[in-house]
């Protein structure tokens, strides 16, 4: 019976850690759609037409450019690109240290052409994903507008319209 009883205990944790890796991927994901929105006002208008965030993987950005002369220009400035990066968003904090650069004309074109998409599609949205940050500051809000409530189901049904009203604005 104690064997059989560690054992689950053993699968509940595992199950545990799962949700909580799920978590940070959507939350980080979420956080990379932020940073490609807010791409220009960290690299300044001329270079954010001409450049865009690609991926972040082992604590290495990758910028897709469609010019080597972009990629040349933006290598000297890296640590202030990291650094403005960490400032607008502090969840990269641990999770970029350098910038490598990928020089692709067809495939910045392409990838263009789908981040216009991407972001229309989202700015359609009503109502932000409740792992962005937009979705967190309006759920603390309604939470502290009715805090008065007991009722925990009326309470959630409320903070739900609150969110909804003041996003829709």
């Amino acid at each position: 019976m104690l064997t059989k009883l560690s054992f689950n205990k053993s699968f509940t944790n595992d199950q545990s850690r799962s949700t909580d890796k799920k978590k940070k991927v959507f939350g980080d994901s979420i956080d990379f759609i932020q940073l490609i929105k807010g791409w220009n006002d960290i690299i300044g208008t001329d270079f954010g037409k001409n450049t865009l965030p690609l991926k972040i993987s082992y604590k290495t950005l990758y910028i897709l450019t469609p010019h080597s002369t972009y990629s040349e220009q933006l290598s000297f400035t890296e640590h202030l690109i990291v650094k403005k990066i960490i400032t607008k968003f502090p969840s990269f904090r641990n999770e970029i240290r350098k910038i490598r650069f990928q020089v692709n004309p067809n495939h910045f074109l392409q990838k263009t052409v789908e981040r216009e998409k991407f972001i229309l599609k989202k700015e359609k949205q009503i109502i932000p994903h409740r792992f962005s940050p937009e979705y967190k500051v309006l759920n603390k809000e309604g939470e502290e507008v009715y805090q008065d409530i007991d009722d925990l189901e009326l309470k959630e049904q409320l903070i739900s319209i609150y969110i909804q009203s003041r996003f829709a604005k």
